[in-house]
């Protein structure tokens, strides 16, 4: 995989949905958008007599070359109705490659780093928000060093139009944790698409509950290549509006819950099974996981009444809760670890804002811990 640096920008039509559909074709066509900065604005550069531009600083993970990319950088502004008439003129969209890797490209056409980078304020400022350490290869400078001495008079501000900086969340937590109910909150919040987990077509659970050994294995394969199917569609498909996924599941869950249920030989199966499908997904950029002792998750499971869960015992559910939260650590995800032992994400506004609050803040790997009041 490489790791790019894009800017996009425009000044034409209505600004803010011309960036929400460029970063929909971006995903689509070039990579996984790591990343996003909020949106600057700023005055024109060089012609003065147009309206002020939206920019915005995009980190992508993507398996084209260079070359390749700018082409379908190209392809893109076509796509949307970029007309070239002039240097600084006006324009729909512009998508700039700032940095590829730490690569220097001179080409016919290319070059990388994008030759203004230091000179422009409207390129460092959004890049700064999300890379501030990132090094020019060239000028052996950091974006935070390069933005203090930017020589760039036009003033940056940001527009105020928030911006997600996750584009794929996930939550999850054992059984009873309350997933869905926050997952609805939340994509409802954020105007985000919804993935969540149909259990209840999967014919093996209630057989599962009462015989274990025997439905143990059908079970697993088919919550595998249910939530296979789901999240595949990730990859090719989208609303233009709507630039975050939230699903109420993680994709590795069936190697946890299958670690818990089957016999080692199956289970040896079964993992190789899942390897074999998991490198084909879009993988989430943030975990939400939520914790609740196993009398607070039989409490739960008690109030939503269905029939085949009622006898789980407390063992199967602190095995549950164990395997994840060993998994969680042992692979440093970027987790939003939360206590939800007195949640009540319907009833209590600052309980959901806890959560808000934190996918608004810059988190690095591993795991960042919340109470709710």
């Amino acid at each position: 995989m490489n790791i790019s640096y894009l800017l996009i920008g425009g000044n034409e039509g209505d600004r803010s949905v011309n960036l929400s559909i460029a970063r929909e074709h971006i995903t689509r066509m070039a990579g996984r958008i790591r990343r996003t900065s909020s949106i600057f604005e700023t005055a024109p550069w060089g012609k003065a007599d147009q309206p002020d531009f939206f920019n915005q600083a995009l980190e992508i993970e993507t398996t084209l070359d260079a070359g390749t990319l700018m082409k379908v950088l190209l392809n893109i502004e076509e796509r949307m109705g970029r007309q070239r008439s002039g240097k600084y003129g006006p324009r729909i969209i512009d998508i700039d490659i700032l940095f590829f890797n730490d690569a220097i490209v001179r080409e016919a056409g290319l070059t990388i780093p994008h030759p203004e980078v230091a000179n422009r304020r409207f390129v460092l400022a959004p890049m700064e928000e999300i890379a501030p350490s990132f090094m020019h290869p060239v000028l052996r400078r950091t974006i935070r060093e390069l933005l203090a001495a930017c020589p760039d008079p036009l003033a940056v501000r940001k527009t105020g139009d928030k911006r997600m900086k996750y584009h794929f969340i996930t939550l999850e937590g054992n059984i009873g944790a309350g997933k869905t109910t926050l997952a609805h909150l939340l994509s409802k919040h954020y105007n985000a698409r919804l993935i969540l987990e149909q259990f209840a077509d999967n014919p093996f659970l209630p057989k599962f509950y009462e015989n274990p050994g025997q439905y143990a294995f059908p079970l697993e394969l088919f919550f595998m290549a249910e939530r296979y199917k789901q999240l595949k569609e990730l990859v090719h498909t989208g609303d233009l509006f709507q630039t975050v996924t939230m699903s109420d599941y993680l994709f590795t869950k069936c190697l946890l819950f299958a670690k818990v249920n089957l016999p080692e030989q199956e289970f040896r199966l079964y993992q190789k099974l899942f390897e074999i499908i998991h490198s084909q997904l879009v993988q989430p950029d943030i975990l939400i996981y939520l914790h609740a002792p196993v009398s607070k998750l039989q409490e739960n499971i008690r109030k939503r009444n269905r029939s085949y869960e009622q006898a789980i015992p407390d063992e199967y559910l602190f095995n549950i809760q164990e395997t994840y939260t060993h998994y969680i650590r042992q692979h440093n995800i970027r987790t939003i670890f939360i206590d939800v032992s007195n949640a009540d994400f319907l009833g209590d506004q600052r309980h959901l804002q806890v959560v808000v609050d934190a996918l608004e803040r810059d988190l690095g790997e591993g795991q960042h811990y919340f109470t709710l009041p």
